[in-house]
């Protein structure tokens, strides 16, 4: 009687058991079905995260190379700039030192001093005068 009454209630919960069963069965079966869409679209995404990654990678090695090509400018133009207050210094120094205008005799005084020096000089005021004006259009 003992293997009735075990196979009664074997029964039994089988019975109430075997809708649950097919229950979860069919939902097994739905998240199958829902889960193929959601792996797609996440292996999808990984394949946009990679080539978003690769492209940040490639953006990346570019910035480090314009930072290096920045690097490299400012020190030409640090440089350049340091020539640049050299040639300043440079040209304040030939302004300084070079003659300013010169400050002649009176052209009767240098005709006779030229006559004092050179007796036979054929050269008269008018001369010296287009002398004194030729350089003191020079300087």
């Amino acid at each position: 009687m003992s293997t009735n009454v075990a196979d009664i209630v074997d029964k039994v919960v089988s019975s109430s058991l075997d809708p649950v069963m097919e229950r979860m069965a069919a939902i097994e079966e739905r998240l199958g079905k829902l889960s193929a869409p959601v792996m797609a679209t996440m292996n999808g995404e990984r394949q946009e995260l990679k080539v978003a990654n690769k492209q940040l990678a490639e953006w990346d090695g570019e910035l480090n190379q314009l930072h290096e090509r920045n690097d490299d400018l400012g020190l030409k133009v640090q440089m350049l700039e340091q020539e640049l207050k050299e040639t300043r210094r440079s040209r304040e120094a030939n302004t300084n030192s070079a003659p300013t205008v010169a400050d002649f005799p009176e052209s009767a005084d240098l005709l006779n001093q030229l006559k004092a020096r050179r007796k036979k000089s054929r050269a008269d005021l008018a001369d010296v005068e287009t002398l004194l004006e030729m350089l003191d259009s020079q300087s």
